[in-house]
Formats: C-alpha cells, structure tokens, sequence
C-alpha cells in the first residue's frame, strides 16, 4: 500500500519468483532485505510494549524521515495513530508536545521535522536498532564492510 504521493513500482508475483530463480545475485538481496525487515518486526514488537508513546513516535518519524529521504512527512495523525496502534488524540497530545519543544512542525495532514538530533534524543534505541539492520543489509548487497564485521 502506497500512503504517500511519489511512485511505486509493482511486479507480478510469477515474475518475481521467475527472476529470483535466475539470478542469485537478485534472490541474495532480497533474502538480506527479508532479514532486515524481520529484524526491524522484532524490534518494534519489543519496542511498543516497552517504551512510551513519545519515544515510539520520535521513532516512527525518524524511520518515515529515512524512507522518504525528506523532513516532510505527508501523512495524517490518524495514518500515523494507526502505524502506532494508538488512539489519534495521542499522537495529537504527543506531537503538540514535541511542537512545542521545536522538534516539529505540524501542518494539515503533514509533520515537518525541525530539529533531528532532538528527535534522535526523544527516540529510543529501537531506531538505532531498525537503522543499523538495514544499513547492514545494504552494505552487504553492495559488498561494503558492515558494522558487525
């Protein structure tokens, strides 16, 4: 599901398992993309029960911000309530909190963040953790050194 305006691409499953099956190179990226993601599944499931909703919030932002590739988050309090599984007056409260600390800067149906480093700091360890699985992933395909090497 595509939530926000850009592009996309989409494949036919036959054809994606065609080209996985032809290209080792092709089915080792993916595999390494599946690890990532079940790493960052993991993460998120510990982090959402064990930090607050202010902490999960400056992470899912942070998260959107890399995906993106831009400050500018386009989406609604209620997209974002339903990434989070809480009720949107909370991510209301939580955000005019982090507005009013200069961290952010709410507009209709989009977020803009201002100051990074302090949402780094609001952010709990999970990003960190959901950051560095993928950057690992990436490094691996393209045969750069990760961090755990």
């Amino acid at each position: 599901m595509v939530q926000v305006p850009g592009r996309a691409l989409r494949i036919e499953a036959d054809a994606l398992i065609e080209l996985v099956r032809g290209d080792v190179e092709v089915q080792k990226l993916l595999l390494r993309y599946v690890q990532a993601t079940l790493i960052q599944s993991s993460q998120l499931a510990a982090c959402n029960s064990r930090h607050s909703l202010q902490q999960r919030l400056a992470r899912w932002l942070l998260i959107v911000e890399d995906k993106l590739f831009s400050r500018e988050i386009p989406l609604t309090h209620r997209c974002m309530a339903q990434a989070l599984g809480v009720r949107r007056a909370g991510i209301t409260s939580t955000m005019g909190e982090m507005e009013a600390r200069g961290i952010i800067q709410r507009g209709r149906a989009q977020v803009e963040i201002l100051d990074q480093s302090q949402l780094e700091q609001l952010s709990c360890d999970c990003y960190r953790v959901i950051l560095s699985a993928h950057e690992n992933s990436l490094n691996a395909a393209s045969g750069r050194p990760t961090s755990n090497s």
